[in-house]
């Protein structure tokens, strides 16, 4: 019996932590702040402020949606990773092994109540990043996730660009971002910030071409 071909994709992900592991992970708590005496009253309550919104403690029902996004990361991969010798061939091939189009998932809810929060808790408790090494001994990156910030007077152009670090038209950057999402292994987008683009109007427009460009991407897309 031979053993199971190495996949560093699926691997990094399992097993998903329980729910005292994610806690541990994700939990950030206050900093001591004794220097306050030593800073004007700005500078005091500018340091104040900054130290208290670093604090995070997860509610239940945070980490049932953070072990849920862990899944999700763990299933995209488990489908479309085989291996180094398919990872290869995809990689210098033409075509990426996703879905046409992934649907986006709305995570919603009242200003303040820590949505922001909840995707920079990810960036705690996602695999950090690493390299692999294919079949003809290059390294590639493995990345597990990317988070966006939309802008303002951000277009959906103006998104992939920001995701591939490229200028070009909006088809070809999508190309472009497929690819890298296969190459870099990335199993999960978050888009945050996305109620900047309502105020426009032009609003609806917008939201509709973001969305449906990151779905076109191919992985599971939060935003």
């Amino acid at each position: 019996m031979t053993d199971a071909p190495e996949n560093p994709w699926v691997e990094r992900f399992i097993p998903i932590p329980k729910r005292d592991e994610i806690r541990r992970k994700v939990e950030v708590q206050p900093r001591l702040f004794t220097e306050c005496e030593r800073l004007s009253v700005v500078q005091a309550s500018r340091v104040f402020k900054n130290r208290i919104e670093e604090v995070f403690y997860p509610s239940a029902q945070c980490l049932e949606i953070l072990s849920e996004w862990m899944g999700l990361a763990l299933g995209h991969c488990q489908s479309h990773y085989q291996g180094m010798r398919a990872f290869s061939a995809v990689v210098y091939g033409e075509e990426v092994p996703f879905p046409a189009f992934s649907f986006p998932m709305c995570l919603t809810g009242l200003a303040g109540t820590g949505k922001s929060q909840l995707l920079k808790a990810l960036n705690r408790l996602m695999p950090p990043d690493t390299t692999v090494t294919s079949e003809d001994k290059t390294k590639f990156r493995l990345e597990s996730h990317r988070v966006l910030t939309v802008q303002a007077k951000g277009s959906a152009t103006d998104i992939l660009v920001a995701l591939t670090g490229q200028k070009s038209g909006t088809r070809t950057l999508t190309g472009i971002a497929r690819k890298m999402a296969y190459r870099d292994g990335w199993a999960l987008l978050g888009v945050d910030e996305f109620q900047f683009l309502t105020q426009s109007d032009k609003a609806n427009t917008r939201l509709v071409q973001l969305l449906m460009l990151v779905g076109y991407v191919g992985i599971p897309v939060v935003y």
